[in-house]
């Protein structure tokens, strides 16, 4: 970004200040030149004219070695000048409106195909997830990790058939899970929220009703299936990267599943260590790793 002869675009440049005036950082708009102020959480790329076009926008401290700017979580919003810039791909906000809860607005749907990346990570926002999310074609990672979010989740998010990444996990969700294809899905956590299953579609075996407390919080397979429980895993498992198994799974609730292209296996804080020999056959490999858990008594 230091070539002399590039500048930002002047209406991306006035929606920057805007979005950043709303998120407590007014002083923000003393930058001349907002791509070229050599400042974290912008990125832009120049076009054949060279005029630089913003496209990623992160908020929120992360770490002490992040230098993203923070939020004041006491009266930050997003700003509907989010729209204004059409070449985005990235929106990242973290821990920016705990203070001032708010719902997920509407209007982040008119980002439309362009947006490829939406983290709105542990920000207390409330109310439903917006259908209009449905518009974010192109989007590959969604994650609304640990908000207040209720309701049920959309049936519209189908439509985000390139989806790789999909965290909904830590909020107040209710209903069945939709059954829902993605086809490159790889990561899927739905982990504490009231969710429960259905009879129908597909891969989702397990009863109507059922209180959808998932002792498997973190799949990735391939094949994209919905998979939330242990009584799913037939004919999946071979599939599997990533495998997360909660602290309240019983013993009982597992199962004897072919493992064999297992690559990581955190067990997380699992006071029990005997889940059958196939899983054992896979914790030999010197890509598994495993945590809080014996793994000698396996």
């Amino acid at each position: 970004m230091a070539n002399s002869g590039l500048k930002t675009d002047l209406r991306e440049q006035e929606a920057v200040y805007d979005i950043m005036r709303a998120t407590g950082n007014g002083l923000a708009t003393d930058i001349p030149d907002v791509c070229r102020g050599r400042w974290h959480g912008i990125e832009c790329m120049p076009d054949n004219d060279n005029v630089y076009h913003v496209v990623s926008l992160s908020f929120g401290s992360l770490s002490d070695d992040t230098a993203f700017p923070t939020c004041d979580p006491t009266r930050s919003s997003i700003s509907p000048s989010i729209t204004k810039l059409p070449h985005l791909r990235t929106l990242f906000f973290y821990r920016c409106f705990s203070y001032n809860p708010q719902p997920i607005p509407s209007f982040l749907g008119r980002l439309g195909s362009g947006l490829q990346t939406l983290v709105l990570r542990e920000n207390g926002h409330i109310g439903s997830i917006p259908h209009e999310l449905e518009n974010l074609t192109s989007l590959k990672v969604l994650d609304l990790h640990n908000n207040n979010l209720n309701g049920s989740i959309p049936v519209s998010l189908g439509r985000i058939s390139g989806l790789n990444s999909l965290d909904l996990s830590g909020n107040q969700l209710s209903g069945s899970i939709p059954n829902l294809t993605f086809p490159v899905l790889s990561v899927l956590n739905l982990n504490q929220n009231h969710l429960s299953g259905s009879k129908s579609g597909g891969d989702q075996r397990f009863e109507e009703n059922q209180p959808y407390n998932p002792s498997v919080f973190l799949y990735v397979s391939p094949d994209s299936s919905l998979v939330p429980s242990p009584s799913s895993f037939s004919g999946h498992s071979h599939h599997f990267q990533i495998l997360g198994i909660h602290d309240d799974l019983k013993q009982n609730e597992s199962s004897s599943f072919a493992l064999s292209r297992f690559s990581v296996l955190p067990l997380l804080y699992c006071p029990w260590a005997s889940i059958y020999l196939a899983l054992w056959k896979c914790l030999r490999s010197p890509s598994t790793q495993v945590s809080g858990a014996e793994r000698q008594s396996l």
